[in-house]
């Protein structure tokens, strides 16, 4: 009697995907440390949507080959499952500050989109704004009391203005009334300025029930309009402006991304966040953190108690702490740069081999590094480093460190 052995072994399909998604990781991971100072993991949050593409095309070509065939075959669950939970680890454990610039990114991405409402409130949109643009309007002013303003650019032929106010301890019909009292008003003060007034309502109402009152300006793309933007208690979020932009906040955070123009922004309370800044970014906090990503056309940045952390910076820098600790990483250095810190530590990361003159400078730290032409665990270091030229000066009370990767 012939026995029939018949192969009961089945195909998974993701595997390849699963197993091509760990090399990649992994390459980059390696490449990371073999490098001077560019950090190739971040390109995973730019590329992760071929994972589940490759996936899917994978299941699909399977599906293809096996049918009519006695070969049994299954999606590869698991192994996709465990490709991303080790892109996410990536992110978590070897990359924390890529992952944390990241959920800011769609944290941001969010607020702009969704309905500018607190809880613990009664919401009440208020009726739209649209103002027509002459020809010769090239700067809108802000004054706000109390709210959230949100600015954007998009394909729109005007200026358009909505606003929610949301009104506390209050029933829905006293919210009503109250928020009936409160309007915006949208006039063109000169020949060349429109000013939009959140503010004057509350000194000309007397409000029974606190209140506040969120907006969003849509601004047209093509049209370069000078922003100016005064707050007194609120955040400040905006996104592509294509001019200039000057925020000033009493107390609240200031975001702006993808700025093609000139950012200066102060807050006496809050954290101020600005990515992507092709102009001079001018960044001043009394009270919070400074971050910073990629910002092309130098910077000039003061926190007087607080944190700050900068990654690419493409020219000149000046920043100045008073009680906090400076974190700054970049792929290169094409400007000079002058980091001062009175009460705390300072961190660098630079290429291996970029060409600088070094002159630090610790009060009661000391001084490490891991470029090997410059001394080590010093209160003071003065050297070259390649063939010298561009400038690094650092000034701190506590701890310098100077460091390459690689």
């Amino acid at each position: 009697m012939t026995q029939q052995f018949v192969s009961t072994s089945i195909i998974r399909a993701g595997r390849f995907t699963a197993a091509l998604s760990l090399v990649c990781i992994g390459g980059l991971l390696l490449w990371d440390a073999a490098s001077t100072g560019y950090s190739h993991v971040k390109w995973l949050k730019v590329w992760w949507p071929l994972i589940p593409i490759s996936w899917v095309f994978e299941v699909v070509v399977t599906g293809l080959l096996m049918r009519g065939r006695k070969k049994q075959w299954k999606v590869d669950l698991m192994g996709i499952s465990a490709s991303l939970i080790v892109a996410v680890s990536v992110f978590l454990v070897a990359q924390p500050n890529l992952f944390q610039q990241w959920v800011r990114t769609i944290q941001f991405d969010f607020s702009m989109m969704k309905q500018m409402v607190l809880e613990g409130g009664v919401p009440i949109t208020k009726e739209s704004i649209e103002q027509q643009l002459a020809e010769e309007i090239d700067q809108l002013t802000v004054v706000h009391e109390t709210g959230d303003i949100y600015i954007e650019t998009a394909e729109v032929d005007t200026i358009e203005v909505e606003s929610i106010v949301t009104v506390y301890e209050a029933t829905q019909q006293e919210a009503e009334m109250a928020a009936g009292a409160v309007n915006l008003n949208m006039k063109q003060t000169t020949p060349n300025k429109l000013v939009l007034d959140g503010k004057s309502y509350v000194h000309g109402n007397e409000l029974s029930h606190p209140l506040q009152m969120d907006i969003k300006i849509t601004i047209p793309e093509e049209k370069f309009i000078e922003l100016d933007i005064q707050v007194d208690k609120g955040n400040v979020y905006a996104q592509r402006p294509v001019a200039p932009i000057y925020v000033q906040a009493n107390e609240g955070d200031i975001r702006i991304v993808d700025a093609l123009d000139r950012v200066e922004a102060t807050t006496s309370k809050g954290d101020i966040e600005c990515n992507d800044i092709k102009g001079m970014a001018v960044l001043h906090t009394m009270k919070g953190n400074v971050y910073g990503q990629r910002l092309e056309a130098g910077a000039e940045l003061q926190v007087q108690q607080g944190n700050m952390e900068l990654n690419e910076i493409n020219s000149t820098l000046h920043a100045v702490a008073h009680n906090g600790n400076v974190t700054i990483s970049s792929s290169q250095l094409s400007g000079y740069w002058s980091v001062e810190n009175l009460n705390g530590d300072v961190s660098l990361t630079l290429p291996q081999d970029v060409d600088m003159n070094v002159d630090l400078h610790s009060l009661q730290g000391r001084i490490m590094t891991n470029y090997s032409l410059l001394g080590s665990e010093e209160t003071a270091v003065i050297g070259s480093v390649g063939e010298g030229g561009v400038g690094l000066r650092v000034r701190a009370s506590g701890s310098i460190l100077l460091q390459h990767k690689g």
